[in-house]
């Protein structure tokens, strides 16, 4: 045992398995973030990290079985597997509902006409990617964003945008004073709607055209 004679050699044997275990564990997450998130989907993505507990449950139960006989041990090993049943149970549901969500507001925003969208929820990257495919996507929060976003428009002679906002405070990054600046030029030409990104995410979507000048009519 480790009490008996202890020495730093004898405690680096039992803990060296234990810390490589956790770093390629980490590892394994981050590859999974970056390639699968950006290449294979979100959706994807949400499967890898929803399967992780139960891989997580299974070892525990490897390892329990290897020190078994005691009724603790054997009850809390019952009490963790009904919990990650459960746990599994919500997380599927969770991402049916965030998956269907998601597609549908992402359908909604690549069927638009406009070609541009202006947009300052921070999470669309990850929760619509197939969005910034098709179509040029600027993140707008700060008067200077969006100068240097009208003054894109405006050397591209795009004519029309689709501006999406947080409708939740806890999202909306953009004030009423950049907003301003924005519909100055490309004011509403519809009125806004309210969709879904994901299940609690609600957001503003709506279609901005470029003003015609008074003396052009």
């Amino acid at each position: 045992q480790l009490s008996d004679h202890f020495t730093y050699k004898k405690l680096l044997k039992f803990t060296l398995p234990s810390i490589a275990m956790m770093i390629f564990t980490s590892i394994y997450g981050v590859v999974d973030g970056f390639f699968v998130s950006n290449f294979a989907g979100d959706i994807p993505f949400k499967a890898v990290n929803l399967i992780m507990p139960f891989l997580m449950l299974l070892s525990f139960r490897g390892f329990a079985k290897m020190q078994c006989g005691m009724k603790l041990k054997q009850l809390a090993l019952i009490a963790l597997t009904a919990m990650g049943i459960a746990l599994q149970f919500y997380g599927f549901k969770t991402l049916y509902l965030s998956s269907h969500a998601s597609d549908r507001f992402e359908k909604a925003i690549q069927s638009h006409p406009a070609k541009v969208m202006i947009s300052d929820v921070f999470f669309l990257p990850e929760q619509t990617p197939g969005i910034y495919f098709d179509k040029l996507c600027l993140e707008v929060i700060s008067p200077e964003q969006a100068t240097t976003a009208l003054d894109h428009l405006e050397k591209n002679q795009i004519t029309e945008f689709v501006l999406i906002l947080g409708q939740n405070n806890n999202f909306r990054r953009m004030d009423n004073a950049v907003l301003k600046i924005l519909l100055e030029k490309y004011p509403l030409c519809t009125a806004p709607v309210t969709l879904d990104a994901a299940p609690g995410m609600p957001l503003f979507i709506a279609h901005c055209r470029k003003a015609i000048p008074s003396a052009a009519r």
